[in-house]
Order: structure tokens, then C-alpha cells, then sequence
């Protein structure tokens, strides 16, 4: 929780807005391929959610300082080299 004044250096207009959500919940998918012997690859998507319906990621608000979307969603490409 962060605690933030909406009318600068106004203490009667302070609010405390969650820095995070409550819930979330989070999906993972992975795709692996050996390209050769100890060569190997990857692709990752991940989606989080939050559950609370407080928005955390995403631009943040000026007033509040919180992010304004419920979703995020990540896209991860690897090549590995085992030794």
C-alpha cells in the first residue's frame, strides 16, 4: 500500500492505493525444440491477471501513482547452449 496526497502538500486529500493486487492469477506456456545436439530453443508467453480489479501494470496514474491495467503479458524468445 502507498499513501498519496491528490492536492500536493494538502494532508486532508492523502488516499492509500494498493501497489499491488490482492489475486492474480498467471498462465504460463512454453515451447521447447532442440535445434542441434546441445543447442536448444525456446519460446514463453506469459499472462497475469489481477483478480481484485486493481490495475498495477500499464502506465501509471499521476494522482494515484498506480498502473491502470488489470493485464500483462510477456513474450520471451531463448537459445540455449548446453555444455
Amino acid at each position: 500500500m502507498k499513501t498519496v496526497e491528490l492536492t500536493p502538500g494538502d494532508p486532508t486529500t492523502e488516499v492509500t492505493v494498493p501497489t499491488n493486487p490482492d489475486k492474480v492469477l498467471t498462465l504460463t506456456g512454453t515451447v521447447q525444440y532442440d535445434l542441434w545436439k546441445n543447442v536448444l530453443s525456446r519460446l514463453e508467453v506469459r499472462w497475469d491477471h489481477s483478480l481484485t480489479g486493481t490495475g498495477v501494470w500499464g502506465a501509471t496514474d499521476a494522482a494515484t501513482g498506480t498502473g491502470n491495467e488489470l493485464n500483462a503479458v510477456v513474450f520471451a524468445a531463448n537459445i540455449i547452449y548446453k555444455f
